[in-house]
């Protein structure tokens, strides 16, 4: 009676027969216009680190998917106000305000991608034909915006050069 209420308890709550993740080194690492995500290698399980997620959760977790030394800083001086700036591997900058993960962007030269297909160097042809791109002039430059997440066409204008997701320090 016990182990079939129990089978029937498990059949019916998915979350306890969920495959639970536990960050490596190759893990497909993915920021979005809502955080970070990662999917384990072989893709059997992942995690979300959304906007608002723990300083401490979140540097666990990708150093743990990025194995390199974080360099972690404070910048006082930003819109945003005093942020923690850590930089993980060669790939990401994040920004933290009041302990918690509240932006991204990318590091030059890395090859991560958004869910959407964004990447450093991408063509601003490529860009131009995917659906809801926004260009708009600022005091950087050309900016734009697809999805949620934002970026600046590199300086003549053929590529993307910058992107970022979420509070960033910029200064326009």
């Amino acid at each position: 009676m016990i182990r079939a209420t129990l089978l029937a308890l498990l059949a019916t709550t998915p979350f306890a027969l969920a495959d639970p993740y536990y960050p490596s080194a190759g893990d497909q690492v993915t920021p979005s216009a809502t955080g970070i995500s990662l999917l384990a290698y072989d893709g059997s399980a992942g995690i979300d680190l959304p906007f608002g997620a723990p300083f401490h959760q979140v540097m666990y977790t990708l150093y743990t998917a990025i194995p390199a030394q974080p360099e972690i800083w404070l910048q006082s001086e930003c819109p945003l106000g005093p942020v923690i700036t850590a930089e993980v591997g060669n790939d990401l900058s994040l920004v933290f305000q009041d302990d918690r993960l509240i932006g991204w962007s990318f590091l030059p030269g890395t090859e991560l991608t958004t869910p959407e297909g964004l990447a450093l160097g991408l063509a601003r042809g490529a860009l131009e034909t995917m659906p809801g791109v926004a260009f708009f002039d600022s005091t950087l430059g050309v900016e734009f915006e697809a999805g949620g997440v934002f970026g600046l066409l590199s300086e003549d204008g053929q590529s993307v050069g910058y992107l970022w997701g979420g509070g960033v320090c910029i200064f326009r």
